[in-house]
């Protein structure tokens, strides 16, 4: 399981994630491509904004730290990845 060892960076078009526990070490890299504008609901109205695209690029590595070198476990590249930003980026990684 992994711990609360994580780091995030982000900002307007990218997102990069870094988790480790005692034996591994996840590395997420979302890349976002701007999309569309749609209305989400607000205390029952439907005044809030999101963003939505199909045209994200996902990029995750694992390693395997166990022995005190990282060896690859897997890695791989996606793109067409659906994504989604909607309210304060930066409060919602604290949480």
């Amino acid at each position: 399981m992994f711990d609360r060892s994580a780091h995030f960076l982000h900002d307007q078009v990218k997102l990069v994630v870094h988790v480790k526990s005692r034996h591994h070490r996840l590395e997420v890299e979302a890349s976002y491509v701007k999309g569309a504008s749609l209305k989400t609901p607000v205390q029952g109205n439907m005044q809030g904004r999101l963003s939505e695209s199909l045209k994200g690029v996902v990029s995750v590595t694992l390693f395997d730290t166990a022995s005190g070198q990282d060896s690859l476990l897997f890695s791989d590249h996606g793109r067409n990845a659906g994504m989604e930003i909607e309210g304060n980026v930066p409060q919602v990684l604290k949480q």
